[in-house]
């Protein structure tokens, strides 16, 4: 089915805005993030329980819209639905991280956590009224030519092989 432009009213008490585009019927936006880690964690499970080398390729879609956090997340920061998003992200790969862990397969798992390029251009969000700077020290954001619209994260973890903190 087509999602319309503009507001979605059918995410429960949570209202998110995009472009218009295809999607699945009934399909619940506030269920993409719990939805990305099951499926994550369950094929870390199968992959732990064949004791075969795999490959999972896990990527979010937050931060970007629609934005919308889920029952668990919503309201947590106190400073808007991005904030939650964002906090729902750290707790995805955390819980990523964790089936790594419980499975037996983190010291010989290289895990890599990225992102695309800059933060947000609009500077009247929320999270800036909050004082979080998303380029931190640098200039520019998304779209930017600026450094501050290409750094990003990148974290990269290998038990003994990757410097721990570097």
């Amino acid at each position: 089915v087509m999602k319309p432009a503009g507001d979605i009213a059918d995410v429960g008490n949570i209202t998110t805005t995009g472009p218009a585009g295809p999607m699945v019927a009934g399909w619940q936006f506030d269920q993409i993030m719990p939805s990305l880690v099951r499926e994550a964690t369950a094929v870390i499970a199968r992959g732990a329980e064949s004791r075969q080398p795999f490959f999972l390729y896990f990527t979010l879609t937050a931060p970007h819209f629609p934005v919308v956090p889920s029952a668990e997340f919503h309201g947590k920061s106190g400073v808007g639905d991005l904030a939650d998003f964002i906090i729902e992200t750290d707790d995805a790969l955390g819980q990523v991280m964790a089936a790594l862990d419980k499975h037996g397969l983190a010291d010989n798992t290289i895990l890599i956590f990225t992102s695309d390029n800059g933060p947000a251009v609009n500077s009247r969000t929320p999270l800036t009224k909050a004082g979080h700077k998303g380029s931190g020290p640098l200039r520019g954001k998304k779209a930017s030519i600026y450094e501050g619209g290409h750094r990003v994260p990148f974290i990269a973890r290998w038990p003994g092989h990757t410097p721990a903190a570097a």
